[in-house]
């Protein structure tokens, strides 16, 4: 009668762990989402982002005719991001985490006026780069 319950509790057992090895293996998956809506766009159908560090780009979307734009980013580890359009040098940077959805909108005639949503990295590094500008004026 033993040898029955000793299975059954393997089997428990067994499901237990697959669950928690199969939920750690997606946290470690998680995405980040960045999306946002570009004002005074000058002419520009396509937005870039690249991960900073290779400086290659991972997608590009076109810009809706309202402007706006969505990446879902494959992620495991915290990671410096570029948004750009078309072949324009200017763009803004990115500090995303795994599970991050950020909102961003962007006006062509202030790159440095970026407004974010979701990510506070990123936040912080704007209000430095205003504060910065404050200083050289």
């Amino acid at each position: 009668m033993m040898v029955p319950v000793k299975r059954t509790i393997l089997k428990v057992l067994a499901g237990l762990l697959t669950i928690a090895v199969m939920e750690s293996s997606l946290q470690a998956q998680k995405s980040v989402v960045i999306k946002g809506k570009v004002i005074n766009n000058k002419g520009y159908k396509t937005v870039m982002i690249d991960r900073l560090a290779s400086g290659k780009n991972l997608f590009t979307d076109t810009l809706s005719v309202r402007g706006t734009f969505h990446f879902v980013i494959p992620a495991t580890a915290p990671d410096f991001y570029k948004l750009h359009f078309g072949n324009v040098a200017n763009g803004v940077f990115i500090i995303a985490f795994p599970g991050d959805t950020i909102q961003l909108t962007v006006d062509m005639n202030d790159w440095n006026n970026v407004t974010v949503q979701g990510s506070e990295d990123t936040k912080i590094f704007y209000s430095i780069l205003q504060g910065m500008q404050q200083l050289d004026k």
